[in-house]
Formats: structure tokens, C-alpha cells, sequence
């Protein structure tokens, strides 16, 4: 253990004093809060909202809530099953720690919340529109990295925060797909987007991710040769 924390706060120290530009120091400190950003909050709600009802109708409104929830509970047990039971402290009040501090930051520092809310966020957020998945997980990489560049925590809490958050996004992915998304047997899916006709889409449409390839939605091919995939 001493041997991983040593380790630790080595690579903190080249990422927070070494590893620096002047670029780094105003792109990071500019987007590790991104939630208290009323720009880019009302951004990403009106995307979502758009996005979740133009693919779910109506229930993309439920998913949407769902979403949000999902962050929340993140968050809360990031807080209370980790931050309050280890109460590690954050790299400034470390003792014989070098720390140059970009962002302000208080509390216990394992494990990092931004880093596990971004990440359940993008696992659930890439979950429901897939096309956008690269994108919400570049993001979450960026907001974690900055946690540990901006001074705030060690690597080893944004990461563990980065394996909860998914955890807790893909365990509720899971339930919607489980519980709540049409569940069709014999059916041959596929795990990306496939554009089909919208006036043959099923009542009770599918996710995205799983668009279905059989002939009642799909224009069937060539004589012989089954739907057409093109």
C-alpha cells in the first residue's frame, strides 16, 4: 500500500507541476466545474432534451429524469460511502506534498465526485443516444483529468471515481434495458445506429443502440436475398 501511495502522489506531482503548459492552465481550470457553468447547463439540458424526445418521443422525457437521478444517487454515495469512510485528504493538505492549486476545492478528496458524475453521466448519456458516446466520454476524461491538473485530487481518487461512476451508470443501464425497453426475442439487433424509416419504426420503438434488421421495418432486398441493409 505505501508503495501504491508513493506512486500516487508521484504521478500527481508530474501531472500538477511537471506536465504544464500555459494553454493547460486556463483550459483546465475553465472546465472541471462545468455544472456551475449556467451557459453550458442550459446547453446540455436543452441537447439532451431534444435529442432523448426526438429518438424516445414522450419517454424521452422519463429517461432524461432518469439520467439526472442517476448522477444524483452517484454523487450522494460518492459522498457518503467513500468521502466520509476513508476521509483522506485532498493533495494540499497532504504533508510533504508539492501542490500547485488551479481551482478551489474542499472536503475529503476520496474519491472525486466530478469524475465519477461525469462518468455515469456519459455511460448513460451514451447509452441512450450512442452517436454521441466518443463525445460524453472525452468529456468525462477531460473534466477527471482536470481534478488531478487543477490540484484537487490525487490520480488515484479521480480514477476509482471514474470506475464507480460508470458502475453505477451501467447498473442502471441495465434496469432500462432489463425493465423499461421492449425486450423482442429471435430478433437479430445490432449495437449501433442504423438510420430505418421512420413511418416503420414500431409503436413501441427501441433504443438507438438497438436498432431492429428484420423485414417489417427494413425494405426488403433484392429477390432472395432477404431485407435489404444498405
Amino acid at each position: 500500500m505505501d508503495f501504491l501511495k508513493s506512486y500516487d502522489i508521484k504521478l500527481f506531482e508530474l501531472i500538477n507541476s511537471k506536465w504544464t503548459n500555459a494553454v493547460f492552465d486556463r483550459f483546465f481550470p475553465a472546465i472541471t466545474d462545468l455544472h456551475k457553468n449556467s451557459f453550458f447547463v442550459i446547453l446540455i439540458l436543452s441537447f439532451m432534451t431534444f435529442s432523448l424526445v426526438r429518438a424516445f418521443r414522450v419517454r424521452g422525457l422519463g429517461y432524461l429524469a432518469i439520467l439526472f437521478l442517476t448522477v444524483g444517487i452517484c454523487d450522494w454515495t460518492g459522498t457518503q460511502l467513500f468521502k466520509h469512510r476513508f476521509e483522506r485528504p485532498r493533495p494540499a493538505a497532504t504533508a510533504g506534498v508539492q501542490v500547485i492549486e488551479r481551482s478551489p476545492s474542499s472536503g475529503y478528496g476520496f474519491i472525486s465526485n466530478h469524475a465519477a458524475n461525469m462518468t455515469c453521466f456519459a455511460a448513460i448519456a451514451g447509452y441512450l443516444l450512442p452517436g454521441f458516446a466518443r463525445v460524453f466520454f472525452l468529456l468525462a476524461l477531460l473534466v477527471s483529468y482536470s481534478r488531478i491538473y487543477n490540484g484537487a485530487h490525487f490520480p488515484a481518487d479521480v480514477v476509482v471515481g471514474m470506475i464507480w461512476g460508470f458502475f453505477i451508470g451501467r447498473t442502471m443501464c441495465w434496469f432500462l434495458d432489463r425493465f423499461t425497453f421492449e425486450r423482442l426475442e429471435q430478433i437479430k439487433v445490432i449495437r449501433r445506429f442504423v438510420p430505418v424509416n421512420r413511418n416503420r419504426i414500431p409503436r413501441r420503438r427501441p433504443p438507438l443502440r438497438f436498432q431492429i434488421l428484420n423485414p417489417e421495418i427494413l425494405p426488403a432486398g433484392p429477390k432472395g436475398f432477404g431485407p435489404c441493409e444498405s
